[in-house]
């Protein structure tokens, strides 16, 4: 369960997602009952477990950027410049699903 709060352990959630991985130290994380993730490796988690679910998200999204529309790479490329390195990498071979 992942639940946006400023308590998760009291929220029942299980993962702290964050860039900021410094400032939530695995050790400290465990003595609650939680563990911390970066969103790029959370997704890459999910892409692992359902790939068809997350590359339809990722089409989606694609499909709803207002300003200007992306080629699929153009969009991956969008991705990995936000620090998504590893979902980039695991969706760069599914183009056409993009």
């Amino acid at each position: 369960m992942i639940v946006m709060s400023s308590r998760p352990e009291s929220s029942g959630a299980t993962i702290v997602l964050t860039w900021n991985l410094r400032d939530f130290p695995a050790r400290e994380m465990k003595k609650h009952g939680l563990r911390t993730q970066t969103p790029d490796a959370f997704l890459v988690d999910l892409c692992d477990l359902a790939p068809d679910l997350i590359l339809a998200s990722l089409a989606n999204a694609r499909r709803n950027l207002s300003k200007t529309r992306v080629s699929a790479s153009d969009f991956i490329n969008i991705l990995k410049n936000q620090g998504l390195i590893q979902l980039s990498a695991r969706i760069a071979g599914h183009l056409t699903a993009l």
